[in-house]
């Protein structure tokens, strides 16, 4: 089920606020909030995965290039210290936030799906899944958002694996996803987009402006 990893970032892939957090959630998926700084938090460890800078270039805006030194380096090799670059200020482009949005929604519909059914995968089956990644995908993600991404991939593929359909022309994971999507209530914040139910995506039409994006380490 190579299709589930994808589904994961790239076959469905924040926007900083700045001052003061909402006390409104940024999501809620069937009565369960995603809080504004656990989402923020999501993408500010997104914005340092050096797989997603150079294989989705268009998630991102600003300076995404590779990491510059941010200690005091000797540049001519002259014993010399030099201060190093300043931080880079890679930040998530609304395209990102829609994506991961839209990302974030769908999973959460999978993981309640696969509990309900009762199937859950055991952390050595979720560690042995993170060889089914491109190579260098968890390169320069926080170990923990790694994790949580391997766990809950894990799980979202055992789920895949369970479905069967009648009809081999029939895609039953597109089918569950119709499923969910139809009888799901999605609650949106409307400064990351608009959910569309008929495409069950969020949509960056009507996204409000933000003058800060997410940068990597930093709020």
């Amino acid at each position: 089920m190579k299709r589930l990893i994808v589904l994961s970032f790239l076959a469905v892939a924040a926007a900083g606020l700045g001052g003061c957090r909402s006390a409104s959630p940024a999501i809620t998926v069937d009565g369960v909030d995603i809080s504004i700084d656990e989402f923020e938090a999501q993408l500010r460890d997104l914005s340092q995965s050096e797989y997603f800078r150079a294989q989705a270039p268009d998630l991102f805006v600003g300076d995404c290039g590779p990491e510059a030194p941010t200690e005091p380096v000797d540049a001519d090799g002259l014993g010399e210290l030099v201060d190093a670059a300043p931080p880079r200020d890679c930040r998530i482009s609304e395209s990102g936030v829609s994506q991961w949005a839209t990302n974030r929604i769908l999973l959460d519909l999978y993981l309640a799906e696969a509990e309900r059914r009762g199937i859950e995968v055991s952390a050595d089956e979720a560690e042995a899944s993170r060889s089914t990644f491109p190579e260098g995908f968890f390169v320069g993600m926080p170990e923990a958002f790694a994790e949580r991404w391997i766990r809950e991939n894990a799980t979202v593929t055992a789920l895949a694996q369970s479905l069967s359909a009648d009809d081999p022309t029939v895609d039953p994971v597109a089918e569950l996803q119709v499923e969910l999507v139809r009888n799901a209530q999605i609650d949106l914040d409307p400064r990351y987009g608009v959910w569309d139910p008929a495409g069950g995506a969020v949509s960056v039409i009507g996204l409000v402006p933000l003058r800060e994006r997410v940068s990597a380490g930093g709020d």
